[in-house]
């Protein structure tokens, strides 16, 4: 059994996009000194302790930040519970039971290379086309909103986000994203997978990799500016 962890941040809100996705915003109760202590891309580990089933001791599990490493309020994390865990002890269950003001673990120490210094390099002039599904937009978004953090004008038409969901209402952060389309010229575009239970939608229909199907592939060129 895990040892009990001992407590050492508050969530200081929840958002619930939906009853499976939600915002945690956390605040460690000592924020390191280094200032900016993380490079967007990078994860923390949060962990519980579970009370109603002592026996099962704690969880500990690594979430990507979503917030800007510029950002001096509470860390942001993108969450979807897991609905069918493989752990009889899974995080997420007991986050959700969370409201703001409850205690929980949070290591204020990133890791990670999932960075764009550590994959393409910061000077590499390249169209940077970024992949995600899910809560997997995360790192992403941290890394945008770096960018308007440092600039609030930086042009961020380089960077391309292709995010895919279930549904509509699983693409979280769109509204904000779609202000940076409007004022920043990020590129960005949302695919709905079960398209057919929401007739609304007018956007992209498909997983996130038929984006690059080869019947595909010329519209996104062409959308990218390079057809």
């Amino acid at each position: 059994m895990a040892k009990p962890l001992e407590y050492n941040a508050t969530l200081a809100e929840r958002i619930d996009i939906t009853d499976a996705l939600t915002l945690f915003r956390v605040t460690p109760d000592q924020m390191p000194e280094k200032r900016p202590w993380f490079t967007p891309g990078q994860y923390c580990v949060l962990g519980m302790n579970n009370q109603d089933k002592p026996e099962l001791g704690s969880v500990r599990r690594s979430m990507s930040i979503a917030s800007a490493p510029e950002d001096a309020g509470p860390i942001e994390f993108y969450v979807r519970w897991v609905a069918k865990p493989e752990s009889e002890n899974p995080l997420t269950h007991l986050l959700w039971k969370l409201k703001n003001g409850d205690r929980m673990y949070m290591r204020a120490v990133a890791a990670g290379v999932f960075t764009v210094k550590d994959t393409i390099g910061d000077d590499d002039p390249r169209i940077r086309v970024m992949v995600a599904a899910g809560t997997g937009s995360a790192p992403f978004v941290s890394m945008v909103r770096s960018e308007l953090r440092r600039n609030p004008a930086a042009d961020l038409s380089k960077y391309v986000l292709l995010h895919g969901a279930s549904y509509p209402a699983d693409l979280g952060y769109r509204e904000e994203l779609a202000g940076m389309v409007a004022t920043n010229k990020l590129k960005y575009w949302g695919s709905v997978s079960r398209y057919k239970d929401h007739p609304e939608w007018t956007g992209d229909k498909g997983r996130v990799e038929s984006f690059f199907e080869p019947e595909r592939l010329t519209d996104l060129e062409a959308r990218l500016g390079l057809a």
